[in-house]
């Protein structure tokens, strides 16, 4: 249930980008989590692309830098790319974990 609340809170956000994390069958993202992820990174990595792939049949790649071939790009966890971003998890307590979108990206960061 929290996933579908997850899926339909950014639909709008990507949506208005005309930019799907999957498209009639075929992964429009990926999955980017640190070169030296944290367990908890490589498991809500794993979780998040089986859930997408459970709901669409695609299976979304995990890598550990943008390809250039997708059109939307999902960090997991805190990494250099997130600090770009200036996206962090300050201020999070109690197992939280923050969303944040962009025109081609998709952040979910927490307490790693």
């Amino acid at each position: 249930m929290r996933f579908l609340i997850f899926i339909l809170a950014v639909s709008n956000t990507l949506h208005a980008a005309d930019n799907f994390l999957v498209e009639s069958g075929q992964p429009r993202a990926e999955i980017i989590i640190p070169e030296n992820p944290t367990r908890m990174q490589r498991v809500a990595a794993a979780e998040f692309r089986d859930d997408i792939e459970r709901i669409s049949g695609a299976r979304l790649p995990i890598v550990t830098a943008p390809s250039g071939k997708m059109a939307v790009k999902v960090f997991i966890g805190r990494s250099a790319h997130t600090d770009a971003l200036k996206i962090t998890a300050e201020g999070l307590q109690y197992g939280a974990y923050r969303i944040a979108t962009g025109a081609d990206w998709m952040v979910l960061i927490g307490d790693d």
